[in-house]
């Protein structure tokens, strides 16, 4: 495996066993459409089910962590999109969870 491609999986691996607040993401779908207009998002806070994050235009949303969104994480070494499903559910268990394809 590749230097770049171990260390994006190691960042991806943080990202999901620590918080998302002050994480910046973009919205790729979501089963609420006007929730997808929203661009590039700065997140906040976040619950089991919910992010609550800043727009743009310096308003604050809360978007549910819809199981079949796909949201994409810009990071130092790559982007990453990930399924609703891997950010649902509360830190504990999100550390649970194991890295494979999705």
């Amino acid at each position: 495996m590749s230097r770049k491609k171990n260390n994006l999986l190691i960042e991806i691996k943080e990202l999901l066993a620590n918080s998302l607040e002050g994480k910046r993401m973009e919205i790729l779908f979501h089963p609420d459409n006007s929730i997808m207009a929203f661009g590039e998002v700065e997140i906040v806070d976040e619950t089991r089910g919910t992010l609550i994050v800043k727009c743009k235009d310096g308003e604050y949303r809360l978007i549910p962590k819809a199981p079949n969104a796909k949201f994409r994480f810009t990071l130092e070494h790559g982007t990453v999109t990930l399924p609703g499903t891997r950010l649902m559910g509360t830190l504990r268990q999100r550390r649970k969870q194991k890295i494979s394809k999705w």
